[in-house]
Parts: structure tokens; C-alpha cells; sequence
């Protein structure tokens, strides 16, 4: 319950914006006789029938994404679980999956956060992903709610990580090298850190090194 209090002598609209139920309470400040009047009353209620929206990243259908990235789940509003108790990092696994390729796939763990507003969840990959996979998120139906009851719905998105690439553009193939010359070897990469550089004379191995892939 909340209550508002003003002048006597107020005149013009009250307007109280407060969840739940209101109480206006009329004081007169002034000590001694006198009467206070009230006049035109109005009181007209609102009720909040929209459940929270929330926004994923990464957004639907997603492609390239990193392999250690979260998923970070945003609401509109304050989130409660469905029996209006208080959402806590340790109910995170019991209203969002995580899974490979759909809602029928492997399970993926993770560690969830939800911020101290309790709009944000924040997923986070226990392992690193696999390369190149579909994913799945999903807020499960009826799982949470906001402060008037109002439950959110399913809502799911799939993502895909990245794909590792190396292209060696020099030398070419089938290139003739002779002896004493000089070779660059040069690359394209995508998504690397490291490449293993390997360059043999027929069987013989006579470069193996790391290379960082910026290079």
C-alpha cells in the first residue's frame, strides 16, 4: 500500500504512479476550525497486462559466433519466477536451455548470472563451443514473470559458431622454387590465432613452426 499526501488547499489532478494498491489520505495542515472540501474526484486504475519482452544476444540466426562468447538475455522489465518469488542465478538452469542444434539436441552447460535489476541474464559456456555448430537458446514457456503475474511466453533463437579458416595465397601451387631463392609464404585467416607452418623436401621435414596468424 502507498499513500499520498498533499495540501488542503491542492488544486489540479493528483496523478500516483505506484504498483498495487493506493491510498489517498486528504490532512489538513493548518491547526484549528475550519473544513476541507472535496470536490470532482476522479479515480481511474491501470492494470499491467503485457509480460516482459525480452532480446537475445546473439540475435536469431546468428552466424560466426566466438566460441567462449555468452548468451545475454534482456527484459523490458523486472523478472520474477513463475510463482512470484525472486529470481536467482541458481534458478537460471530451471527457465533457459541451452542445447546443440534444437530443442532436441545434447545439452549444453553453463553458469548464469541475472543482474541486481533482475532484467539481464547473462549464459555462460562452461566449455568453450564446438567450431561451426548450431546452437539453440530457449527461455522456457510460463517460466518467469513480471511484479503483476503477467507470463512470458516461449522464446527461442539458434546461432551457429564460427568456422576456422586458413588460405594459402603464396607460393602457388605447383610452383617451381629453385635452389638459393628466396620463398615468402603468405595466408589468409579467419577466426585463427596460431598457424602451423610445415614445408618439406619430399618426405623430409624441413620447416615446422608456429606462426602467429596476424602475420
Amino acid at each position: 500500500e502507498s499513500t499520498t499526501q498533499f495540501d488542503v488547499f491542492h488544486v489540479g489532478p493528483l496523478t500516483v504512479r505506484s504498483a498495487g494498491n493506493s491510498v489517498i489520505r486528504f490532512v489538513q495542515k493548518v491547526s484549528g476550525s475550519g473544513q476541507a472540501v472535496l470536490d470532482n474526484i476522479h479515480w481511474t486504475g491501470y492494470k499491467d497486462l503485457t509480460a516482459p519482452l525480452v532480446t537475445f544476444n546473439p540475435l536469431n540466426n546468428t552466424d560466426s559466433v566466438l566460441l567462449n562468447a555468452p548468451v545475454v538475455l534482456t527484459f523490458d522489465e523486472a523478472i520474477l519466477k513463475a510463482d512470484g518469488n525472486e529470481l536467482t542465478d541458481n534458478d537460471l538452469a530451471s527457465v533457459v536451455e541451452w542445447r546443440k542444434t534444437n530443442a532436441s539436441g545434447d545439452p549444453v552447460a553453463f553458469a548464469g548470472t541475472i543482474s541486481s535489476d533482475k532484467k539481464i541474464l547473462t549464459l555462460n559456456p562452461s566449455s568453450l563451443l564446438d567450431i561451426n555448430q548450431v546452437y539453440y537458446v530457449a527461455l522456457k514457456a510460463s517460466a518467469v514473470e513480471d511484479a503483476f503475474g503477467n507470463e512470458c511466453s516461449l522464446a527461442e533463437i539458434n546461432f551457429t559458431t564460427v568456422l576456422p579458416s586458413v588460405l594459402v595465397t603464396a607460393p602457388a601451387e605447383g610452383q617451381t622454387v629453385y635452389q638459393g631463392n628466396t620463398v615468402d609464404i603468405l595466408w589468409t585467416s579467419a577466426f585463427v590465432d596460431t598457424v602451423n607452418v610445415v614445408v618439406k623436401k619430399g618426405t623430409t621435414e624441413i620447416l615446422n613452426e608456429n606462426k602467429d596468424a596476424s602475420l
